[in-house]
């Protein structure tokens, strides 16, 4: 169940339908930016959204994390997991992170790098 009616009447959504709203909210934002700006980088980030939802969706709705211990949101890889290529394997000073988390920081810093230099750098 994605949601439920609190006893005051209200309807309350659980935790995962949340964070996939704001997921969505963001994306949403970052493809209009894109557009507003006329350049692919703002894409980036809710491409990559995207690839990590589909491997939560495809485990459970957790991310396989490979060699290390898995924390929060993430199992240890198996050989039931799905996609793994696109799990947490690549090794940023100790730390997992996956394909999808790699786009997105590109296309965020490639969309602040674009920013400000709109901004900085626009005529008075």
């Amino acid at each position: 169940m994605f949601y439920a009616i609190h006893e005051t009447g209200r309807v309350v959504f659980d935790f995962y339908t949340s964070g996939r709203l704001v997921n969505l909210s963001i994306n949403m934002f970052m493809i209009a930016l894109g557009f507003g700006l006329r350049s692919p980088w703002p894409l980036l980030y809710p491409i990559g959204a995207q690839l990590n939802s589909l491997v939560q969706s495809a485990n459970g709705g957790l991310m396989p994390v490979f060699g290390q211990e898995p924390v929060a949101g993430h199992i240890a890889a198996n050989a039931d997991s799905r996609y793994v290529w696109l799990s947490d394997w690549i090794y940023f000073w100790g730390n997992a992170s996956s394909v999808g988390d790699v786009l997105i920081v590109v296309g965020l810093c490639a969309t602040l790098w674009i920013v400000s230099r709109r901004v900085f750098t626009s005529p008075p």
